[in-house]
Order: C-alpha cells, then sequence, then structure tokens
C-alpha cells in the first residue's frame, strides 16, 4: 500500500480528513527568494480535505487569482518527506468553484 493510501486510511479510521499543506508558488517569483525553489520556505496552508485535488479546491476558493500551487500530505513523519503534488494550471478548478457560488 502506497504512503498516501495508508495516510488515508489512517484517516477514515478517525472519521477525519488527512491535513494538506498547500503552498502559492506564484507569491515567490524571484529568483533570490527562499521559497522560489524550496515549498519548506512558503507559506503554508493547513487544509483538511480528503485529497489533495479537494485541498487545490477550497485554495482556490479563497485564492481566486492564483492559478498554482503545490500540495503535500502533512501531519504523519513518513509523508512530511514525501514528494509534493504540483498543481501548475488551477485555472479549471477556480473557474469550477466560481460556477458554484452562481
Amino acid at each position: 500500500m502506497s504512503e498516501a493510501k495508508r495516510y488515508n486510511a489512517n484517516a477514515v479510521q478517525t472519521g477525519r480528513p488527512p491535513e494538506w499543506r498547500v503552498t502559492r508558488p506564484g507569491q515567490y517569483v524571484s529568483p533570490g527568494c527562499p521559497g522560489h525553489t524550496d515549498p519548506g520556505a512558503r507559506q503554508g496552508y493547513y487544509i483538511r480535505a480528503w485529497s489533495a485535488e479537494e485541498a487545490v479546491l477550497q485554495m482556490a476558493r479563497v485564492h481566486k487569482a492564483d492559478v498554482e500551487f503545490d500540495v503535500q500530505p502533512w501531519g504523519h513523519n513518513s509523508l512530511e518527506r514525501a514528494a509534493q503534488i504540483r498543481y501548475l494550471d488551477a485555472k479549471a478548478a477556480v473557474a469550477a468553484v466560481r460556477a458554484s457560488e452562481e
């Protein structure tokens, strides 16, 4: 079983969605900025959601101008080192959120 599936299985057993750390790389565009290449140096938003995609949708509701998010599983030691999931284009998610709010 993959780490992410194990993480979600543990969350299902507790009845609480897992926690994801979502960052906005678009805020760190300067090459000299620490967050430009290191997601750990960025301000993280900690969101409880059943999937990384759901966490991105929650971020898209709040940060509608952003079109790029990095997502990492959070709250479990072995997963903090897991590779991040990069959403290079969240325009579709933002459009879906806006459509649902109308």
